[in-house]
């Protein structure tokens, strides 16, 4: 890949796995934002309502393991044609489901495809770039903040207090851009199965076997806690933002726990800025990542600060809080999700990464039933939780064994140039 370097076709896979990475967090940001929408409509407790982004995060740890292994065992071409398929099926059912039972399952049908697509995609892109050109694995994480502003933008235009619909609306829209997405990859465009994976095919317990050999043991568990506890703070942090902010603003209907369409609105205006400020942090992140800091001073520096604004939001809901959240988040994420296929050898890079998807889906699960058990306590109880997994995410992060900047990784874990 070094001698044939950025072609035609390695810029099309890139972008064709954005659209992947956006489909992630599009469907991700939008179950946050309708939990206080469904939970009205459905009339649900604070405690039962988090079980719709619970489901979703199910079917993406289902998803993530099952595809990852597909893509290891089949080859990169099947997960990257079908994933999004499935996710437009099952999300255009879930807009029309007529009870909250039956919305969980479609939920969690919808995270199997979306699920699975995000690290396959990374896995397939990276074994097609130039490793001088493996910070674009970081880059496309701007397509991972543009989906949560797709659905921001959306969630505006759709909900207010006078539909009750209109969560539907928007989930219907929704699969209606992932149709767009799958065409787009399946209609448009032919993969070529990767060429790392050609040579390095294997099975399963092997895969894992070497996971686990002296030379990926630690970097495997200490990734498997940053995947797991950055997607609990930050799934924590978005799942109670929605309803925080339509609290915070004080009309009459709204401290009566029935937000009128002006709060709906300006909650909504604010978590679009929120979304938007995570847009510059990717490229922020793919610039940081090429500097002295490498990947891991990127990490650890952005998870850091990431950890404070959620704390000081927890004690102020100072609202330029909400943007250092967004742009540190968006840069943290940006250089996990670069080096995690970076740093794998190819044999077992599709599992290792749908592994730690999995887990953060795990993660994913826990936080909505737990942040809707510490809202009834305080409000600040949940994102104190949140920023205390943060801060063990960080050490996680400063206790990574090899910095992936400027090298490729061979079969036995050595970072070489």
């Amino acid at each position: 890949m070094d001698r044939i370097g950025m072609g035609r076709y390695q810029w099309t896979v890139l972008l064709l796995s954005g659209l992947g990475w956006a489909a992630d967090n599009m469907w991700i940001q939008a179950i946050a934002i309708i939990l206080p929408h469904i939970q009205r409509y459905f009339v649900l407790t604070d405690g039962i309502v988090g079980l719709a982004s619970s489901s979703i995060f199910v079917g993406m740890f289902v998803g993530s393991i099952a595809w990852g292994v597909v893509s290891d065992s089949y080859g990169r071409r099947a997960a990257f044609n079908v994933t999004l398929a499935v996710t437009a099926v099952f999300g255009t059912l879930a807009a029309m489901a007529g009870s909250f039972a039956l919305l969980c399952v479609l939920l969690f049908a919808v995270g199997t495809g979306v699920g699975g697509s995000m690290p396959t995609d990374s896995s397939n892109l990276v074994e097609n770039l130039p490793v001088r050109k493996h910070s674009y694995v970081t880059a496309l994480s701007v397509f991972f903040s543009a989906g949560s502003v797709v659905s921001s933008l959306i969630g505006l235009a759709v909900l207010s207090a006078s539909d009750p619909d209109g969560w539907r609306w928007l989930l219907g829209a929704l699969a209606g851009v992932t149709v767009v997405f799958v065409s787009a990859r399946v209609a448009f465009f032919r993969l070529l199965e990767s060429p790392k994976y050609l040579p390095s095919a294997s099975d399963l317990v092997s895969r894992y076997s070497e996971l686990f050999s002296p030379s990926w043991k630690r970097t495997t568990l200490l990734i498997w806690v940053i995947w797991g506890g950055m997607s609990y703070g930050f799934t924590t942090f978005n799942v109670l933002l929605p309803k925080l902010l339509e609290s915070r603003y004080d009309s009459p209907a709204a401290m009566q726990g029935e937000p009128d369409d002006a709060s709906i609105r300006r909650a909504m205006l604010d978590i679009l800025l929120y979304s938007l400020s995570s847009l510059p942090g990717s490229l922020i992140s793919a610039y940081m990542v090429e500097t002295r800091l490498g990947r891991i001073g990127t990490m650890v520096s952005s998870t850091a600060i990431m950890a404070a604004a959620v704390l000081v939001f927890s004690l102020t809901y100072w609202r330029s809080s909400l943007t250092v959240v967004s742009v540190s988040s968006s840069i943290s994420y940006a250089a996990i999700y670069g080096y995690t296929p970076e740093v794998m050898a190819p044999t077992i890079r599709a599992t290792a990464c749908g592994t730690a998807s999995a887990i953060s889906r795990v993660a994913g699960i826990i936080a909505p039933l737990l942040a809707g058990w510490a809202f009834s306590l305080s409000p600040a109880v949940p994102l104190f939780m949140a920023t205390s997994v943060l801060v063990i995410v960080t050490s996680a992060m400063a206790l990574l064994p090899i910095e992936t900047r400027g090298r490729a990784t061979d079969g036995n874990g050595v970072a070489s140039h």
